[in-house]
């Protein structure tokens, strides 16, 4: 289980708005043998950068997920892929081929993609979010909200109607609701979702993790 969030948000700078975006995920990871035994364990990776301007988080079967993203990145390493559109297109196209033999069938594993960045459109960056999933053959779909919010979502989807509204024109304060969201949850459901742990932001200077940013992601909410 886990817990996944990508939010867009907009700060006025010299009189002229400024697009950003936040991600954050959790780091719990959850195995159940076929013979129903479960264990619980911390240390996931569910952020990954993929250009300058894009960035996926994984929900579900993160083991198919990191390999999907990995094979991914080595046979797209020279097209020089930039933009969230274009790269979410063509992530859909390998991961169907990856799985072709057996798309439809119970056996193919559950896993869920949030593609979040900046598309370019007449000379504008152009922040976007997009929702890929293997259950219906991973179709590209444009996120409803300037928000996504995937795995264990309820806690964190009450917490964004009531304080997304202003919480978008400030990164402290979007950084601070995507990260206390997913602390809440863990809070309350500690055996399927872990402390917020994976934080990044992009904006007009490119994709940068918590680690690049100097900052602690513990540092961004506020424990109970």
């Amino acid at each position: 289980m886990t817990l996944i969030i990508a939010a867009i948000g907009e700060y006025e700078e010299e009189q002229k708005k400024k697009p950003f975006i936040i991600m954050g995920a959790d780091d719990r990871i959850v195995i159940t043998s076929s013979s129903g035994v479960r264990s619980e364990s911390c240390g996931a990776e569910k952020l990954f950068k993929l250009s300058k301007y894009c960035g996926v988080l994984i929900a579900d079967d993160g083991v198919i997920g990191k390999t999907l993203i990995e094979r991914f990145k080595m046979q797209y390493k020279n097209k020089k892929l930039v933009w969230v559109s274009e790269i979410v297109e063509e992530f859909s196209k390998f991961s169907r081929e990856m799985f072709k033999n057996s798309i439809g069938f119970p056996q193919i594993p559950s896993v869920i993609f949030i593609f979040a960045g900046f598309d370019k459109e007449n000379e504008e960056l152009k922040p976007k979010i997009f929702v890929l999933w293997s259950g219906d053959g991973f179709l590209v779909r444009s996120s409803i909200k300037p928000y996504e919010i995937q795995g264990q979502p309820w806690i964190s989807l009450y917490k964004f109607e009531k304080e997304y509204e202003k919480a978008k024109f400030s990164i402290d304060k979007l950084s601070r609701l995507v990260c206390q969201s997913i602390f809440d949850t863990h809070r309350i459901n500690s055996g399927n979702v872990g402390k917020p742990t994976w934080y990044a932001r992009i904006d007009e200077e490119g994709f940068k993790s918590h680690e690049e940013l100097g900052i602690e992601v513990k540092d961004l909410y506020d424990e109970w």
